[in-house]
């Protein structure tokens, strides 16, 4: 068992941890990661040009009872930062909010003007979109002229002219003076929490922002948005309120997962409660994650894990099946980007099937299906800017947006050969530079112990932007092989040195580690690991590449 303490300072750490603070790219702050405490290290939000008036927006409409309306993106960011104003709205007894969150197939992505028909039809004063409405110009403009007031809580990159919204806060504006740009759409709300929390004249609770920390821990890393500066304190201190929680939705949440809620870790945050939520989103049932996370009922609670929990089950079937129609109709080898789709393709699950594809070739993937009528796609990349190359084809989409290696877009009819071709020719011009290539660390497979997971985990957590740390650990012998998963998709090899044995783990294995046998002698390079799948605690090493 771990008896280890954290360290916290840099002499303090395991030899192999000093060694990943000297050569990993995106490792910033090093000192505060290791003793920061948790104010110091979230930024003035009164940084933002239009947070003064924000918080006296938000004043007047509690003071004088107002109808608001949050409409949040359906996805792992727009959820738990719904909650997050569901619970400020709570707290301060103000109980005329409505919380939409459309459904991803049936309305799509941002703000419609049919959507605010329905608000203002419904005597709504003011109108708060959170994790989009920055390219909703139209839809907003005709809450304006309907009298209706307009906040934008936003992240996603602008296209074009900004929404003639009251106010706007987006740490992505070009001409935005806020000092940190990646912010994920809870770090945006949770910056309006703080700043209702110091300058406003509602009745906050000194420990509320940091109360909310959870749920933008979630937002910020299930977004995938990088694990650096001030998006790595709301992880690091949002993990240590998600494993105290109170919320009873995601204390049977943890139980379905079978994850140990007091040890839970980023890695468990993205695949078992991110992934949760994302599943409700794709099969259009959002509101059942967020109810999940905003209910004071244990049973309740309960209940919503179980019904999420089926979802769950059902999106990976579903995705699975798709996933195989996919990589049947894709030549990965003929061009430099993947572009394809069917009109018996669900839209909302490619998303996945899109990244796994972009895994598999490295090369950026454009994938379309058809809900509703609508044709519309998923793009995702390793190292290059798929919103950007969309925007080169813009002439053929109703719509795109997202971020550099994450989208999604709309297609005005059926693909044409010039939509094709022009992805095509943007795959050279649209490459960035991947923060996710790390040099592995040399080791010996006694290294791989408790004292130096506990030197990683003061320094992390880690995650998009901030690579785990690896490590190459050679000529260990492999006791055991054994799949897992339900298509046995998943491999892992008990392994040996001198009086060392380590479990390790692949997940989605390729052919060349699911070929290795009991016996071979084999190289690992991989990361160190918690796990606490089943409520059993311990180490496990995560495999990247085996070689003979």
């Amino acid at each position: 068992m771990n008896q280890t303490r954290r360290p916290k300072s840099v002499d303090k750490l395991h030899a192999l941890a000093k060694q990943v603070v000297d050569i990993h790219p995106t490792l910033d702050n090093v000192t505060n990661r290791l003793n920061g405490g948790f104010t110091g290290q979230l930024r003035d939000p009164f940084l933002f040009a239009d947070m003064k008036a924000v918080v006296k927006r938000f004043v007047q409409a509690v003071e004088d009872s107002e109808t608001i309306v949050v409409f949040a993106d359906f996805d792992t960011d727009g959820i738990p930062a719904a909650a997050m104003l569901h619970d400020l709205l709570t707290t301060v007894g103000h109980d005329d909010f409505t919380v939409y969150i459309p459904q991803r197939d049936v309305e799509g992505f941002g703000l419609k003007p049919d959507q605010v028909a329905e608000f203002v039809d419904e005597d709504a004063d003011l109108l708060v979109t959170v994790d989009c409405g920055i390219r909703s110009q139209e839809a907003i403009a005709q809450a304006r002229e309907s009298g209706t007031d307009v906040i934008v809580l936003d992240h996603h990159v602008p296209a074009g002219t900004l929404p003639e919204a009251n106010q706007i806060i987006n740490p992505a504006l070009p001409e935005s003076d806020y000092p940190f740009a990646d912010l994920a759409g809870g770090g945006v709300v949770l910056k309006v929490l703080q700043a209702l929390q110091e300058g406003g004249r509602l009745d906050v609770p000194d420990n509320f922002c940091k109360g909310q920390l959870g749920l933008a821990a979630i937002a910020t890393i299930s977004d995938m948005v990088p694990l650096v500066g001030e998006n790595h304190t709301i992880a690091r201190f949002g993990l240590k309120i998600l494993r105290n929680t109170t919320r009873p939705g995601l204390q049977a949440l943890y139980e379905k997962g079978r994850i140990h809620g007091g040890e839970l870790t980023a890695v468990d945050v993205g695949f078992t409660i991110g992934s949760h939520i994302n599943a409700a989103s794709r099969l259009d049932q959002p509101k059942l994650a967020y109810k999940l996370l905003v209910t004071r009922s244990h049973k309740h609670g309960k209940q919503l894990a179980d019904t999420l929990h089926s979802v769950y089950r059902e999106r990976k079937r579903k995705t699975k099946k798709l996933k195989t129609a996919v990589f049947q109709k894709v030549d990965t080898q003929a061009t430099n980007a993947v572009v394809s789709g069917s009109p018996e393709w669900k839209p909302a699950l490619l998303g996945p099937v899109a990244h796994r594809l972009t895994d598999t070739t490295g090369k950026p993937v454009f994938l379309w299906g058809q809900a509703n009528g609508n044709r519309k796609g998923s793009a995702r990349a390793t190292c290059h800017d798929v919103v950007a190359m969309l925007q080169e084809v813009a002439d053929g989409l109703i719509g795109y947006g997202g971020h550099k290696l994450a989208g999604g877009f709309e297609l005005d009819g059926s693909p044409t050969p010039e939509f094709r071709d022009g992805l095509e020719k943007a795959v050279d011009q649209f490459q960035i530079e991947s923060t996710e290539d790390i040099e592995p660390v040399p080791a010996e497979l006694s290294d791989l112990n408790w004292a130096l997971y506990n030197s990683l985990e003061a320094l992390g957590p880690f995650g998009a932007g901030c690579p785990q740390p690896l490590f190459r650990v050679s000529n260990v012998q492999v006791e055991d092989v054994r799949t897992f998963g339900s298509d046995n998709g998943h491999v892992g090899y008990t392994v040996s040195s001198d009086d060392c044995r380590q479990d390790t783990v692949a997940f989605f294995a390729n052919d060349k580690m699911k070929n290795i046998t009991a016996g071979d002698t084999i190289s690992i390079v991989g990361a160190l690991e918690k796990t606490t799948f089943g409520f059993d605690k311990k180490l496990r090493f995560r495999m990247e590449l085996v070689s003979r």
